[in-house]
């Protein structure tokens, strides 16, 4: 195979969830960003990823989640999509580690959060509805 056979640059999709578990590897690489959503997501469908070495990234992931590249080297790019291709296993297992830390923010555990939190409020001495 050639390597155009075996990569995918996709428009807008709504699929993006279908793809992200049937990919090996989900890349990336920008100057910067607000929230990375779609760094998000893959982690969310335990998708390996290698992702700039940002803040934006650095705030959500650690070396043990993730594969981090400088954004303007190219050659530590290929080499980190090679290793995460090369390494199934190390990828599957960052990627793990990787869902684990981001799954504090699903929906369920911070409607919890915000549930906690307004029964402490409520049961404080001197609060009166």
């Amino acid at each position: 195979y050639e390597v155009r056979d075996r990569i995918k640059i996709m428009d807008y999709t709504s699929e993006l969830w279908s793809w992200f578990k049937v990919s090996n590897v989900f890349v990336s690489i920008s100057n910067y960003e607000g929230k990375p959503n779609t760094v998000l997501e893959a982690v969310a469908t335990k998708c390996p990823v290698v992702i700039s070495d940002i803040p934006e990234h650095r705030e959500i992931l650690d070396e043990n989640s993730s594969c981090f590249v400088t954004v303007s080297d190219i050659k530590a790019i290929a080499a980190g999509i090679i290793k995460a291709l090369s390494d199934p296993d190390e990828a599957k297992h960052k990627a793990e580690n990787a869902y684990n830390k981001v799954k504090i923010w699903s929906t369920e555990t911070v409607a919890d959060k915000y549930i906690e939190f307004y029964h402490k409020l409520l049961n404080q001495k001197g609060f009166n509805l």
